[in-house]
């Protein structure tokens, strides 16, 4: 059972949630709002489920329901107001949907710190699927992401994790180049999360780009780029291992 109700965003105490709608052409899901029975998309149920909790209320905003999808003046006035809305909120948490192409290892390995777990071509695999998943080819997502002040909860299924430790883990020390950037489309998915890390890092100004991060991520750049084109050496050259990357970021000569 939902309830929807109206608050002021000066003192309103809410979760945020980012999310992807899903197609428009799967079979709908009923949930009451108010006492009224109210048709959704599978992806924004399977979203509640996984958020609700048997213990407490919990106050979440998310544009499907709290913004009138029929009413297009309403829209005109509240879309605008979404940077805020998540600037704003108590915190963000990120739903990507059920567990799949083994998120539940991924994310078990990144909570516990399995560094044998986090360095292996199982994990390398799981998590560019992960990364290609439609959440990240929104628009939106890069304002979900890097506005609000705390790190944003990432949730698969019913397994979290904090946003920071998901970037932590993207390309650990130790791990081929060549197993996380295999394909066109591995490249093109880990190249946008590197980009949305790069932001987040840069707008919140507790955590900063660091020199360290920066070099860092302008190797794995270096790498998307020599992957991308036709180098005859492609084999030789992107054999180049994570471990060089997070070796040189921590070198202060320049």
């Amino acid at each position: 059972m939902c309830r929807l109700q109206e608050i002021k965003l000066d003192d309103a105490h809410y979760i945020a949630i980012s999310w992807t709608w899903g197609p428009s052409t799967t079979k709908r899901k009923a949930i009451w709002i108010n006492n009224c029975p109210c048709l959704v998309r599978p992806s924004l149920h399977e979203a509640l489920l996984a958020l609700r909790s048997a213990e407490r209320e919990k106050i979440i905003w998310m544009d499907a329901l709290c913004i009138n999808q029929n009413d297009l003046a309403e829209k005109a006035l509240q879309i605008p107001l979404m940077s805020e809305i998540f600037t704003r909120a108590s915190g963000v948490k990120v739903w990507l949907g059920p567990a799949a192409d083994d998120s539940d290892f991924l994310i078990r390995s990144i909570n516990e710190g399995n560094a044998g777990a986090l360095a292996s071509p199982r994990f390398a695999k799981a998590f560019t699927a992960l990364v290609q998943r439609s959440f990240w080819s929104r628009a939106w997502v890069r304002q979900e992401i890097a506005l609000n002040a705390e790190a944003p909860e990432v949730l698969c299924c019913e397994l979290m994790m904090k946003w920071d430790m998901l970037a932590e883990a993207f390309l650990p020390p130790d791990m081929d180049a060549r197993d996380i950037f295999g394909t066109a489309e591995s490249v093109a998915a880990n190249l946008s999360f590197a980009s949305l890390t790069d932001l987040r890092d840069s707008v919140q100004p507790h955590g900063g780009l660091t020199i360290a991060r920066g070099f860092f991520l302008a190797g794995v750049r270096l790498c998307y780029v020599f992957v991308t084109s036709n180098c005859a050496d492609y084999l030789a050259e992107a054999s180049i291992s994570t471990h060089y990357l997070h070796s040189r970021s921590n070198d202060t000569a320049f």
